[in-house]
């Protein structure tokens, strides 16, 4: 009978299949087919992994947007971003740009000296004169330097800013916010005299190369007397404050930053991206005088950066009070820590959503990188002895992942081609960037999902090995290349490696751990790249996509092969 012989097939690829069956800890229900279901033939586990990566960059949106501005009734002791929005109104509430050396940079400057007069804060305007390197010519400067003595100093600790804007615009954010927070801890200060030294140093001429801070480095006394600094910038209009960069002694840095913090957002992998910009700010002229010290911008919004759009309606008030929170909270931090003494020594650091800060030394990168490696080699070894796997189905499932990688390159390639051609989208910076980015996305999902499916079933273990091994390669490369990025590879083999020798477990379990440990680092952060690169770095981000979403393959390569061809209607019927 025909229903007694296609259960006799079943039971008979059943046991074919059970070896692998059991590597990929699936369960094959006796007459049901996998890969039935239509546009979308994946297992549970496909389903699982994609909706891990979604929440994540969910739960990332949420975490890393600034806080809600605090009212002016709280008690001073805490920054207000409502107290501090009347500040940043006088400053440049007109909306009138204010470059260096123009009659209305005058007028914001005696703002400013008015301000501090207020406070009774002696104010020091250091005159001087700076050659714009673009044009070469020269540009009168002024740089406000307001300093307010320690009652027992041990130290002295400026606050950075500065308030000339670009020609195009009235600068509310770049850096207006940064004046109006220095000038919001100012009066606090003002009243609270701190334990060590303090000084609010406001720059000039910084959108024409940095020339105030320059000229302060190489003329002014209190230069070499300043132990640590804290630089306040914005690059658009919202977002985040992020702690993007510090002196050479970093490690001392983020310790202190991390024991402050209210709402951290901080990475070394910042620096690494900021690096690949065509982007100064004062702190580095700061950094290469040998000032230890925080540089804090927020970046969201940049496509009204040094337009006439950053003006004083368009700043968040989220931004502005997480901006004063990180400078407020390390400023009475510092104004009051004795004995005072900054400690050599580098870091490798991250906030792990934005909960708390994560950091080791950098001494420790290789022994760190060490441990995962030997976990994916002896598993990789185990399952070669056990004849699980074998040298050749790991030259094959590696020459396959290698070609998958490259797909997706060709593919992200021809969209951003495509995109880029006659105009479709505002360069580098559209309007709408989220269905831009869920296309390179979606593209390179759809191929892992479909290549993985009809090159892998079935074959987890050996997609595994060749996944993990190949990010072994990635993070050593790093480790000594770019160790402040190494951590976004590192925290991932940690949680492979430890997951593939975990005793007794399901391949299925293995694999969705693995991911999970993948997108709880990289899902999170995706915004950020945006922000930083938007669209003018395609191939970081085609790079990014490809990587990422190999660590896909070993949950795609669960699903077994199909048992038996798809059934006709007919089929159906008889078998009823």
């Amino acid at each position: 009978m025909p229903h007694r012989n296609v259960s006799a097939s079943v039971a008979a690829s059943t046991d074919v299949h059970s070896n692998t069956s059991a590597q990929n800890g699936n369960r094959v229900r006796p007459g049901r087919v996998p890969g039935r279901y239509g546009w979308f033939p994946f297992s549970r586990h496909t389903v699982i992994a994609l909706g891990v990566a979604v929440a994540c960059t969910v739960l990332g949106y949420f975490r890393y947007s600034p806080p809600a501005p605090l009212p002016a009734s709280i008690p001073d002791d805490t920054f207000s971003a409502e107290r501090a929005e009347p500040i940043l109104k006088l400053l440049v509430g007109d909306g009138i740009p204010h470059p260096a050396g123009s009659e209305q940079i005058a007028i914001v400057r005696q703002r400013i000296i008015d301000f501090f007069a207020e406070l009774d804060i002696e104010v020091e305007q250091h005159v001087t004169s700076g050659q714009y390197w673009r044009t070469g010519e020269v540009y009168p400067l002024v740089n406000l330097i307001a300093s307010i003595p320690g009652s027992d100093p041990h130290a002295t600790i400026a606050l950075a800013s500065h308030y000339d804007s670009v020609f195009a615009g009235p600068g509310a954010a770049d850096d207006g916010v940064g004046v109006a927070v220095s000038l919001e801890i100012a009066k606090y200060f003002s009243a609270n005299r701190p334990r060590n030294n303090l000084v609010f140093l406001i720059t000039d001429g910084e959108e024409l190369g940095m020339l105030g801070s320059s000229q302060f480095v190489n003329e002014h006394a209190l230069a070499d007397e300043i132990d640590v600094i804290i630089n306040l910038e914005a690059r658009g209009t919202k977002g985040p404050s992020l702690m993007f960069e510090t002196g050479p002694a970093s490690f001392w840095t983020i310790q202190q930053f991390a024991s402050r913090s209210r709402r951290p957002f901080s990475s070394s992998l910042f620096f690494e991206i900021y690096k690949l910009l065509p982007n100064n700010t004062d702190f580095t002229r700061f950094r290469e005088a040998g000032m230890e010290g925080f540089n804090f911008a927020f970046i969201g919004d940049v496509k009204h950066y040094h337009t006439p759009d950053d003006n004083y309606e368009m700043v968040d008030r989220g931004s502005m009070q997480h901006h004063g929170e990180n400078a407020f909270e390390l400023m009475k931090h510092l104004a009051s820590l004795s004995p005072f003494e900054v400690v050599p020594g580098r870091a490798i650091y991250f906030d792990f959503l934005g909960l708390r800060v994560v950091y080791w030394h950098d001494r420790l990168a290789i022994p760190l990188a060490l441990i995962p490696t030997v976990l994916i080699a002896g598993f990789v070894l185990m399952n070669i002895r056990r004849g699980t796997i074998s040298i050749s189905n790991l030259l094959q499932s590696g020459m396959i992942v290698i070609g998958l990688i490259f797909s997706i390159a060709v593919v992200g390639a021809v969209i951003s081609f495509g995109l880029k051609w006659d105009g479709f989208f505002d360069y580098p910076w559209p309007a709408s960037p989220v269905p831009i980015m869920l296309l390179f996305w979606m593209a390179g999902t759809t191929l892992v999902l479909y290549v993985g499916r009809s090159a892998f079933s079935g074959h987890a273990v050996a997609v595994y090995s060749v996944v993990w091994l190949g990010w072994i390669a990635i993070l050593w490369l790093l480790t000594f290349a770019s160790p402040g990025a190494s951590y976004l590879f590192l925290v991932p083999c940690w949680v492979a490696g430890f997951a593939a020798v975990i005793p007794g477990v399901k391949m299925a379990v293995r694999a969705h751990l693995a991911w999970f440990g993948t997108a709880i680092m990289w899902f999170p952060i995706e915004p950020l790249f945006y922000d930083a690169l938007g669209f003018s770095m395609n191939a970081v981000l085609i790079t990014r996509i490809a990587i990422v979403l190999s660590c896909l393959l070993p949950i795609v390569a669960l699903q077994r092969p199909a048992i038996l061809p798809r059934s006709t209607p007919e089929d159906e019927k008889t078998d009823l």
